[in-house]
Formats: C-alpha cells, sequence, structure tokens
C-alpha cells in the first residue's frame, strides 16, 4: 500500500528549500516515490544540468557515476542523502551529445 501524500511533506519541503536558496538552479522533473516518501528523482536533459545541481548541493564530484545505460544512451547521475533525503539526479543522452559537450570543454 502507498504512504499518504502527506508522507512525502519532507521531501517536498526540501525541493522548495533548494528553490528559494538556488533559483538560478536548471528546472528539473522531480519526482517522488510513493513507498519511499524520502527519495527524490531529479531527471535533466543536460549533463551540465546535474553538474549545476551537484555542485549546489555539495556533493562530491567522485560520487557521479557516468557510462552506459540500458537503452543505448549514455548516462550522467550521482545519488547523494542531502538533509535525510537520498536524491538521485540524472541525464539521459546520446554519443552525439557527449561529442559536443566534450568538444565545448575543450574550447572553453
Amino acid at each position: 500500500m502507498s504512504k499518504s501524500f502527506g508522507a512525502n511533506a519532507p521531501t517536498l519541503a526540501f525541493a522548495t528549500r533548494v528553490a528559494e536558496l538556488h533559483p538560478q538552479l536548471p528546472a528539473p522533473s522531480l519526482s517522488t516515490h510513493p513507498h519511499k516518501p524520502n527519495e527524490l528523482s531529479l531527471y535533466f536533459t543536460s549533463v551540465a544540468d546535474v553538474e549545476a545541481w551537484r555542485e549546489a548541493l555539495h556533493v562530491p564530484v567522485d560520487q557521479v557515476y557516468f557510462g552506459a545505460h540500458q537503452d543505448d544512451r549514455l548516462v550522467v547521475e550521482f545519488e547523494a542523502t542531502v538533509e535525510g533525503i537520498a536524491i538521485r539526479a540524472f541525464a539521459l543522452f546520446d554519443s552525439a551529445e557527449l561529442a559536443k559537450a566534450v568538444k565545448e570543454a575543450a574550447s572553453a
């Protein structure tokens, strides 16, 4: 049986605090879990957006994973617990986007 919506209040309050403290952060697609109310998933369409959130949440770089995803795309993600909230932030992308990102980083 699912938890009540109110069980998500601490997770949603955390997301609200982040929005208030860091209004410049890119907006993710947010989701919570009906059986694990202290979990927050953040989906992005850009690697740079994942990195912006990693920096804002002070997640160490060594907690970032980059690799293949099941559907032949690439994934960059981090998982961390911040203020008691388990966070998974990730972006899926194809190799053409990766090549573009690498070129942009090299020219910066």
